[in-house]
């Protein structure tokens, strides 16, 4: 039973640790807090009302407001380098999975290799168009968890799971798949690049790491 787990995602497979708790609530998942500031000032108004203070409740209850809405603007406005590193995840895997090469390739350092296999960018990128432009065609697709954390000034990891039904497949649904990617800041024109890629664990696949190749 476990080993059918293992083969369909049913194993763990360790998650990148989360953003600090104060960059997370106020510039990527800022509702959480604005729910709660409005909240507080709601019920600062009805306390405070309720004890005959109303300037004291307009008080606390505008600037509770003005706050949790700064929150919101504060957060709608910055991109974080872990937000901006997942959407640049999103791209690629988009780009990947409609087999767009051209497209890939930028995203791509020169210096990219895939774990555990020696290929290189070129060969990564001539894979891409032979199987996935062909016998590993995808239908459609569906990003259901993308992470990152940022390891230092120059040096990222994003974390992803893909679930793909291909055109052609012999099982009945979607197949899962957990994807490692390391990013690297070229210093030349501030991008970030792949420099690494590893399937960290693919629904059916005992080994993860041989794919695609034999």
């Amino acid at each position: 039973m476990q080993g059918l787990l293992d083969q369909v995602g049913g194993a763990s497979v360790p998650r990148l640790p989360p953003p600090p708790l104060a960059a997370r609530w106020l510039l990527e998942q800022p509702l959480p807090l604005v729910g709660f500031l409005a909240g507080a000032a709601i019920l600062a108004w009805f306390v405070l009302n309720r004890s005959g203070k109303n300037r004291a409740a307009l008080g606390a209850a505008g600037g509770l407001v003005a706050l949790a809405a700064g929150v919101y603007v504060l957060a709608a406005t910055v991109q974080t380098t872990r937000e901006q590193l997942i959407d640049r995840t999103r791209t690629l895997v988009d780009r990947v999975i409609k087999v767009d090469v051209p497209g890939v390739e930028p995203m791509l350092d020169e210096t990219f290799t895939v774990r555990a296999r020696p290929i290189g960018r070129q060969e990564a990128l001539n894979l891409v168009a032979q199987y996935l432009g062909g016998k590993f065609a995808v239908k459609d697709y569906q990003i259901n968890q993308a992470l990152a954390t940022i390891d230092g000034p120059t040096v990222a990891r994003t974390q992803i799971h893909v679930r793909a039904t291909p055109v052609d497949s012999p099982y009945p649904g979607p197949l899962g798949s957990w994807w490692l990617l390391h990013w690297q800041k070229d210093e030349r024109d501030g991008e970030w690049r792949v420099v690494e890629l590893e399937a960290q664990q693919i629904d059916f696949v005992p080994n993860p790491k041989s794919f695609p190749l034999p």
